[in-house]
């Protein structure tokens, strides 16, 4: 009866996507639990678009640090990884090690605040579910509506990216005498996904995304070993060893930030998921992941862009040679991957668009976002490196700098953690702020 007495909160975004269809459950946001059972008694929906709401008496949970970890980095190694080598060319190797190391630590010192938050907030009976959720309970509706914002805007815009990629890739793999445009790949794409946008439980697409999982992990390991041939064989190409203009260390700072886009709304389910046992320790499985992640990035970077030099592409698989092995299959390799993550990346803003309506009129919402977002890749099909930079800085760096700190401002415990605090948030809103005026101010030399 307790619960029944406490002020309604506001619907959640549902920000645990590829995690979620992993494990074959929607309805929570525990990426770590098994799969619900299939049986007569299995829960179905009873609405076209209901609220996705978490067990009113959830199990045990019983995740170990080691799928945490997992959990962790398999949301945020994807396709952006592509975008790292041309941020290094660009930046300069020295200016691309800075915006990777700042990158990585305030990113981790956020999810640590982040954790810390949602540790109070458990601790204290708030079992609101969702970074949005831990952000309202604690710092107030605007910080909730933050969250939701930037969830939307970071998802929505790498399903623009999504469409982006796709186009160039596949204009690279398809035989010159069919003359296909960009335009009308993005069209063909659409029309794909549309019927894709539907689906209101993803149980089906879990086969299809531990193979996505390990396409990206085979293609990154393909391109690595192509970039060390080539560096053994030929050496290192001219490039840039300090830092390069301030305009394009910018930029990438932005990307840099963007690259780690898929953790920040996932951390707070990966808690939720983690066994009692193990969750004093959170903090340092999120740090240290993130910290190995951002090595495995620098690596990457440097290996490629001094492999393939200052013309390297902006996404590295095109910079492959024009043959079917290795540049044809990866290239191939990531459009799949690309193709059946889409309409897990796009599920949370599907679902919110269409939330409260049934048949053609939750239907029609779904659809038009996909329309939506192919017209806006359309439009910035030549501008790939800024539309990445962009949603770096605009959604990204509020999300993973300022949401965090925010949160933990209200539980701090010293005077010394409140200034850390506004301290990153300060910084976060400052990259938010320079990097996105970066980016317009240089929109026209944008390239893809």
């Amino acid at each position: 009866m307790a619960s029944q007495q406490q002020p309604p909160q506001p619907p959640a975004t549902y920000t645990n996507l590829q995690a979620a269809a992993e494990d074959g459950a929607v309805e929570t946001r525990n990426p770590l639990a098994p799969p619900p059972p299939t049986g007569a008694d299995e829960p179905r929906p009873t609405g076209a678009a209901e609220p996705l709401q978490p067990p009113i008496e959830p199990e045990e949970p019983d995740g170990s640090k080691f799928r945490a970890v997992v959990a962790i980095v398999r949301c945020m190694v994807g396709p952006a990884a592509l975008y790292i080598p041309k941020g290094f060319a660009d930046a300069g190797l020295g200016g691309g090690l800075v915006c990777v190391t700042i990158a990585m630590a305030l990113f981790a010192f956020g999810m640590a605040r982040l954790i810390a938050s949602w540790r109070h907030a458990r601790a204290s009976g708030v079992t609101t579910p969702g970074l949005d959720g831990v952000a309202y309970a604690l710092a107030g509706k605007w910080a909730g509506h933050l969250a939701t914002f930037c969830v939307t805007a970071m998802q929505c815009g790498v399903g623009v990216t999504y469409y982006i990629f796709v186009a160039e890739n596949i204009d690279m793999l398809a035989p010159s005498r069919y003359n296909l445009t960009m335009g009308a790949v993005i069209l063909a794409m659409a029309v794909v996904e549309a019927p894709l946008s539907l689906f209101k439980r993803l149980q089906r697409l879990h086969g299809l995304n531990a193979a996505g999982n390990l396409l990206v992990a085979l293609a990154l390991l393909t391109i690595f070993a192509v970039a060390l041939e080539r560096l053994d064989r030929e050496g290192p190409a001219p490039s840039n060893y300090g830092v390069g203009p301030p305009g394009k260390v910018l930029t990438f700072a932005g990307t840099a930030v963007f690259a780690f886009e898929g953790t920040a709304s996932i951390v707070v389910p990966v808690c939720d998921a983690t066994a009692r046992a193990h969750r004093g320790s959170l903090e340092y499985v999120v740090v240290g992941a993130t910290a190995a992640v951002a090595l495995a990035y620098a690596l990457f970077g440097i290996a490629c862009s001094l492999a393939f030099g200052r013309r390297v592409d902006v996404i590295v698989a095109e910079s492959l040679p024009q043959t079917w092995w290795p540049g044809g299959l990866v290239r191939l390799a990531y459009v799949l991957v690309v193709l059946v993550t889409f309409p897990l990346q796009l599920f949370p803003v599907s679902d919110l668009v269409s939330r409260g309506r049934q048949g053609w009129w939750s239907a029609l919402p779904r659809l038009a976002l996909v329309g939506v977002l192919a017209l806006l890749a359309f439009a910035f099909r030549h501008r790939l490196d800024h539309v990445v930079s962009l949603l770096g800085a605009l959604a990204c760096a509020p999300l993973a700098l300022v949401v965090g700190p925010w949160a933990h401002l209200s539980v701090a415990a010293t005077p010394r953690a409140r200034l850390l605090d506004r301290a990153c948030i300060c910084v976060g809103w400052v990259i938010c702020v320079a990097a996105t005026a970066n980016a317009l101010v240089t929109w026209r030399d944008a390239a893809s």
